[in-house]
C-alpha cells in the first residue's frame, strides 16, 4: 500500500476513536458518591489512554506522509489500537513476551509486524513513546474534576462546596453551622472598600434564628443596601453536588458605603 493512502486509512481509524474518547470524559449525571467518584476516574483514565493511542495513530500517519517511515515498517503495521496497546504494553517492559505460555499470542502478533527481538522492540517504543507520553496539559475544569475526586468520601466539618449551577454567582459560601455564616459576611463587608459589593450564600437559619434581628442591624449599619434571594429548596444535592445536604440557602448581595 501506498505511504499517503495507509497514512489516510490510520488516520481514519484514530477519527473513529473520538467518539468513545469523548463517552468516557462524561462527567456522572448521578449523585456522587466515592464508588460512583473512583469509576469516574477509571474511565477518565481510559480516555486519557486512548487519547494517546490516538496521538500516536496520528504521528505515524504524519510521518508515513512525511516520508519518514515505511509503509511496510514495523511502526505502520502496528498502527491499530490494539497493536500500538500490544507495543506500548511490552515496549515499556523492554523485553518480548514469552515464546509459549500465556503471552505467545502476543509474541506472535509482534512478530507478525516485524517486532521479532528485544532491540526492534525497544526502538520501535521509543519512536511511539514520543507521542504517547506527550500529554496535553490539564484544563483548569479537568484539574478542579481531579481535586474534588480527591475528596469524594471524606466528611470535612462544615464543608459544603457550591454546586456548579450557582458559581460565576458566588463569591462566598462560609460554613453555616452555629451561625457561623453571620460572622464571615460581616468580617468580609469590613474587607470591602466603600461602593464593593459582597455576594454569599448564607444558610436560613441566619436570617429565621436567634439573634437574626441583630445579624441584620449590623447588615443595614455596614452596607449601603442589601437584598435577598431564597435559593431554590435541594440546592445543595443533585448530580452536580459531590457532598449534599438539605440546608435551605439564601443568597445575600450587600454593597457596602
Amino acid at each position: 500500500m501506498k505511504p499517503a493512502a495507509k497514512a489516510q486509512r490510520i488516520r481514519a481509524a484514530a477519527d473513529r476513536m473520538q467518539a468513545e474518547i469523548d463517552a468516557k470524559r462524561v462527567p456522572c449525571a448521578q449523585n456522587m458518591t466515592a464508588r460512583r467518584s473512583r469509576m469516574e476516574a477509571s474511565r477518565f483514565a481510559d480516555a486519557d489512554r486512548l487519547a494517546a493511542l490516538q496521538r500516536c495513530m496520528r504521528g505515524i500517519a504524519d510521518a508515513l506522509e512525511d516520508g519518514h517511515l515505511e509503509p511496510d515498517g514495523p511502526i505502520a503495521r502496528s498502527a491499530t489500537k490494539a497493536g500500538l496497546e500490544r507495543l506500548v504494553t511490552w515496549g515499556r517492559s523492554g523485553a518480548l513476551p514469552d515464546a509459549d505460555g500465556w503471552n505467545a499470542e502476543h509474541r506472535a502478533k509482534l512478530a507478525k509486524a516485524g517486532i521479532d527481538s528485544d532491540g526492534k522492540l525497544r526502538a520501535c517504543w521509543e519512536w511511539v513513546r514520543h507521542h504517547y507520553d506527550a500529554t496535553p496539559e490539564r484544563t483548569p475544569e479537568q484539574r478542579l474534576r481531579e481535586l474534588e475526586r480527591g475528596l469524594i468520601g471524606f466528611k470535612i466539618p462544615g464543608f459544603f462546596p457550591t454546586p456548579a449551577p450557582l458559581a460565576d454567582r458566588v463569591v462566598m459560601n462560609p460554613p453555616f453551622e452555629r451561625y457561623q455564616d453571620r460572622d464571615h459576611v460581616l468580617h468580609a463587608l469590613s474587607l470591602l472598600k466603600p461602593g464593593g459589593r459582597l455576594v454569599a450564600i448564607t444558610g436560613a437559619g441566619a436570617w429565621q434564628s436567634r439573634g437574626s434581628d441583630k445579624f441584620e442591624d449590623d447588615l443595614a449599619n455596614a452596607c449601603e443596601s442589601y437584598w435577598t434571594e431564597p435559593l431554590d429548596e435541594g440546592a445543595f444535592s443533585g448530580p452536580n453536588t459531590f457532598r449534599q445536604t438539605s440546608v435551605r440557602a439564601v443568597l445575600l448581595i450587600a454593597e457596602v458605603r
